[in-house]
């Protein structure tokens, strides 16, 4: 059976329950009988105690979505605070931040909340990056993109950590039964199937280049591959370059690898090296033997 409650158990209501059974906890930390503290209580009103105990306990803890809602509204470095003016004076602090558009006179910021701060810092962003032309407009882009994600991951993180705790806290509950069947299989999103199909295609083909089997068919597929990731993202003017630290024009490390992998489907790397130059060695060994061999002509 199981035992469950809407709202938290109050301690006087906890001693009612307990009460209900021949069963108390001693100075040391175990259980005996009320009526004689030397003697073992019985299983049954002990398991109910310690049941009572526990569900008390758990009611009194904050849940996990109780923790959200109170680090995403009721944290005032993250939302912000606001002084609303009372009409016989004085003011009352309220959550959440006064934005610029807001022309209440009543109301003035008393802490400018971080979330606020990271849309603000997002809208400059979005902003700078549809006005720029040239390039120190283009670095003030990038700039502003690298402070929106530091802000952006330093407002999440509490969050993940809260997610944590709770697949941490939700794996203690499972069973040994439900521990053997595994972990759940990833959501089959759009974005998982497109890592899936790259990881997958640069692990077959680079591991037909490797072994040489396939040698120009495997450089051509991986030509196109490393194309498409050259396509995301080119390198040509007007276009906001890429995160991270390499700034290139028109050719850049996708477009390299691209001519290495032609030239390789070019050239007969494949009847050389590999597989591919094993059985070339066999086909021309045996096209060798099979030729008729012609006599020297006598003068």
């Amino acid at each position: 059976k199981q035992l469950s409650v809407a709202e938290p158990i109050t301690p006087g209501d906890e001693a009612k329950l307990l009460s209900l059974v021949d069963v108390t906890r001693l100075e040391n930390g175990q259980y005996a009988k009320r009526t004689d503290s030397e003697a073992e209580p019985d299983a049954a009103d002990l398991e109910f105690y310690k049941t009572i105990e526990k569900l008390a306990r758990q009611s009194r803890e904050l849940s996990y979505r109780h923790k959200l809602a109170g680090l995403l509204k009721g944290n005032p470095e993250f939302v912000g605070v606001t002084a609303e003016i009372r009409d016989q004076g004085g003011f009352d602090a309220v959550m959440g931040t006064k934005v610029a558009s807001d022309d209440d006179e009543n109301r003035s910021v008393l802490t400018y909340g971080k979330i606020q701060e990271y849309k603000d810092l997002l809208a400059d962003y979005e902003r700078s990056l549809q006005q720029a032309q040239v390039d120190y407009q283009y670095d003030h882009a990038t700039m502003l993109g690298r402070k929106v994600a530091i802000m952006r991951n330093e407002l999440v993180s509490p969050v993940k950590e809260l997610d944590a705790s709770l697949k941490d806290a939700a794996q203690k509950m499972l069973t040994t039964e439900q521990l053997r069947r595994g972990s759940l299989p990833p959501e089959n999103t759009p974005l998982y199937q497109a890592d899936m199909r790259v990881m997958w295609g640069l692990l077959i083909l680079g591991t037909l280049l490797i072994i040489g089997l396939f040698t120009r068919v495997a450089a051509l597929l991986g030509a196109l591959m490393v194309f498409s990731f050259y396509l995301v993202i080119p390198p040509l003017p007007g276009v906001p370059p890429g995160p991270g630290p390499e700034h290139s024009l028109i050719i850049n490390k996708n477009s390299i690898e691209v001519v290495a992998l032609l030239a390789i489907a070019a050239l007969p790397t494949g009847s050389w090296f590999g597989i591919d130059g094993l059985f070339y060695s066999l086909i021309a060994g045996k096209k060798k033997k099979e030729s008729p061999v012609e006599a020297p002509s006598k003068t």
